[in-house]
């Protein structure tokens, strides 16, 4: 989840771009 703070921290940025994409799995793998 600490990977996922600060991506989440620049807002808009990370929702529209294709890190979205990156997050998600990253904490799919992680959970």
């Amino acid at each position: 989840m600490i990977w996922v703070r600060p991506m989440a921290h620049k807002g808009n940025s990370w929702k529209s771009s294709s890190s979205r994409q990156k997050v998600y799995l990253y904490v799919e793998i992680n959970n």
